[in-house]
């Protein structure tokens, strides 16, 4: 667990950055940022509440502007990388006492979902190339499809639409129908579309491991269904769908990551990944 410590972070709002090193990789007088993301496998939007103490003031103005990118990078120094990517939807800035606190809510694909629309039809479509299309639609990177569909779907069914096929209304109701054709569950990952089926993992040879001397924080805790919940420190690998090797008196084992909830605050000590894992 040596290697966890020196944290580290980057906050990039709108192509604005506030980081804890400066460009020459030398630590930084850093502005206390406080974060709570909330990132699972699920077809719901992941969510950050982040606040930022005393930015400059034309810095403050950006969160008046919805929509505009931000994406929070976060670890330790040479292990760090994106724990979130979304859209800004709300924000404001009040002062307390000497402190200007910016505090802002960013979604990842929420408005994507709410607002995505598409209207095509194709005479001979693949699969890969139906969910390209809806995911563009909502302007989507493929994330792992492509790999996911070229390893044969799990229901065995046609590899193409050789009838044609109409993609219209929702993209959203359009994304469900296609994956639930196919036996996948679907979520956005950082701007990304992740598609699972009920035994998929991401990078499933490469399980991260967990145990008392790398990183977790007190004892798992088993709960309905077989879904233990464990606190960790904040190891920005541990995301929605990767493997967790789980060594503990209480609860051993192997298991998927379902659920992420990053806290983090560059002035105090929350650094943790509270997580909820399913059994493999």
């Amino acid at each position: 667990m040596g290697e966890l410590w020196n944290r580290t972070f980057a906050l990039n709002l709108g192509g604005t950055l506030v980081s804890s090193e400066t460009t020459d990789g030398a630590r930084n007088e850093i502005l206390r940022v406080t974060f709570n993301i909330e990132r699972d496998g699920g077809k719901s939007p992941n969510t950050a509440e982040i606040a930022v103490y005393n930015l400059a003031e034309a810095t403050r103005a950006k969160v008046g502007e919805k929509g505009i990118l931000t994406t929070l990078e976060a670890g330790y120094s040479g292990q760090s990388s994106t724990i979130f990517s979304g859209k800004l939807e709300a924000g404001k800035s009040v002062r307390d006492g000497v402190d200007w606190i910016t505090s802002f809510q960013s979604t990842d694909g929420g408005k994507e979902l709410r607002e995505g629309r598409i209207n095509l039809s194709f005479e001979k479509v693949s699969v890969a190339g139906a969910f390209e299309r809806v995911a563009e639609s909502l302007g989507l990177g493929l994330g792992n499809a492509r790999e996911q569909i070229a390893k044969g779907n799990i229901r065995g069914a046609l590899t193409d639409f050789a009838n044609g096929m109409v993609l219209s209304g929702s993209s959203k109701k359009e994304l469900d129908r296609l994956a639930k054709t196919y036996g996948y569950d679907w979520s956005i990952q950082n701007g990304q579309l992740q598609l699972l089926g009920p035994t998929d993992a991401i990078e499933p040879n490469d399980a991260i491991v967990l145990d008392s001397d790398s990183g977790m924080i007190g004892s798992p805790e088993s709960g309905e269904d077989g879904i233990v919940e464990v606190r960790a420190l904040l190891i920005p690998q541990l995301e929605p769908g990767r493997v967790v090797a789980l060594s503990s008196e209480q609860v051993s084992g192997f298991y998927r990551t379902e659920k992420v909830a990053y806290n983090g605050d560059t002035h105090g000590t929350d650094w943790f990944a509270d997580l909820e894992l399913k059994p493999r």
